[in-house]
């Protein structure tokens, strides 16, 4: 089977259902990784600071960041960059079943399986970021030469996020207008 066709399958096995299924997965892994897991603990110990991939952040704020939460909060820390694989994880496959299924009920989208790529970007964006913060949190004190491309790993994974959203906007309303004129 050719990466069309697995493409034509996927967009197809995409339905309504299957959205709101992905949502619900989201909504409830999401929760629980952010309320039961090390997330929670250092947003406590930390009086709710903004963690550095909550927003763009410069190397030289990760540094001050993790000198400022303490050997115990950088255990911690740590420990998020794990759970938010799984993070990762859950908005990719939201992403991808909403992009499949506003595809597959466009007759405005064009070379349907490739459009199954951008759902991609930003849980990639994210799993590099969490790289790079899991690398400059193992060299600390020092800063790692990797955590001069936080700030574009994080513009790349709020931007790829965004760019769903829009994507399914645009290609969802040309499509009702197609369908109303038609």
């Amino acid at each position: 089977i050719g990466e069309r066709a697995v493409g034509e399958w996927f967009i197809a096995w995409c339905t309504g259902l299957r959205v709101l299924q992905a949502l619900l997965l989201l909504a409830a892994g999401g929760s629980g990784l952010f309320l039961l897991g090390p997330y929670a603990r250092l947003k406590e110990a930390t009086g709710g600071a903004v963690f550095p991939e909550e927003e763009v952040t410069e190397p030289a704020v990760l540094l001050t960041f993790l000198g400022e939460i303490g050997e115990s909060g950088r255990s911690l820390y740590s420990a998020i960059q794990i759970w938010d694989v799984l993070n990762a994880a859950l908005i990719g496959v939201f992403a991808l079943v909403l992009v499949g299924w506003v595809v597959g009920r466009s007759t405005e989208a064009p070379s349907r399986s490739w459009l199954l790529l951008i759902p991609l970007i930003g849980p990639l964006a994210d799993l590099i970021e969490n790289g790079i913060i899991a690398a400059s949190i193992a060299s600390f004190p020092a800063e790692a030469s990797a955590a001069t491309l936080l700030p574009a790993a994080s513009t790349v994974k709020f931007s790829g996020l965004a760019l769903v959203f829009f994507f399914c906007i645009i290609l969802g309303g040309r499509g009702i207008i197609a369908r109303r004129a038609g």
